[in-house]
């Protein structure tokens, strides 16, 4: 999946969202005990801690091609002999006007607007991200701060 650290949360870390323009990585994911698609939607909400109903986005493998993202999930499913992908769609905030940040931007706001706090806990995301999520923006993150894979 194009993943990519492009999103400005509303705690201001620096968080991974599947951006089309991102870097194609392999992605952990983990198969879900439910049978009924608006259950399982359901549970990753609460687990997410989402109120907005919009944000968990599904997918079923027999839909049809309907943007980028979803076209490549429907091939993945079928390569994985699976029914549906869930997630959550977050995308751009409105910390960026809703539009993809450089990652000269990304490495401004790392640098310049966070306090302490608010650092090390970007700090702590950036790095706990798996490894094999090698981006480019993770690489030039690494090489400004050093916040390499714990």
């Amino acid at each position: 999946m194009p993943i990519e650290f492009s999103r400005i949360s509303d705690d201001v870390r620096v968080t991974l969202i599947i951006d089309k323009a991102g870097t194609p990585v392999r992605t952990l994911w983990a198969l879900m005990t439910s049978n009924n698609l608006t259950t399982a939607i359901d549970s990753l909400k609460e687990r997410e801690n989402v109120k907005k109903d919009d944000i968990i986005q599904s997918v079923l493998a027999t839909d049809r091609n309907k943007d980028e993202i979803r076209s490549v999930l429907i091939k993945w499913l079928k390569t994985k002999q699976l029914d549906a992908a869930i997630w959550t769609g977050l995308s751009f905030s409105k910390k960026t006007d809703f539009k993809r940040p450089s990652i000269d931007f990304i490495l401004n706001h790392l640098k310049n607007t966070l306090d302490y706090n608010a650092r090390n806990v970007a700090e702590e995301y950036i790095r706990k991200a798996p490894k094999q999520i090698d981006t480019e923006y993770r690489r030039k993150i690494e090489l400004e701060f050093g916040w390499i894979p714990t």
